[in-house]
């Protein structure tokens, strides 16, 4: 298996590390890498799946006729 790794993805020269969003997706670029190996952390992010759909618009259509007290009530009869 080859895979392709743009330089970017681990050394990002020109990107703002005072912004806690960047900083935070480095720290988790090395800790994978450190502890998946550069492969390893290389096909975990392979399996990101940003999803599809509207699923605020699907969840609203779904529960549009539940309340919330029966959630809790139903809730309550399976937890024993």
């Amino acid at each position: 298996m080859k895979v392709y790794m743009d330089v970017c993805c681990l050394n990002r020269l020109f990107d703002d590390q005072s912004q806690d969003k960047i900083r935070l997706r480095k720290a988790g670029i090395n800790a994978l890498t450190k502890e998946l190996g550069l492969l390893g952390m290389a096909l975990f992010l392979r399996q990101y799946d940003s999803g599809y759909g509207d699923y605020i618009a699907e969840r609203d259509s779904l529960l549009k006729d539940i309340t919330l007290d029966e959630v809790e009530q139903e809730l309550s009869t399976k937890i024993v």
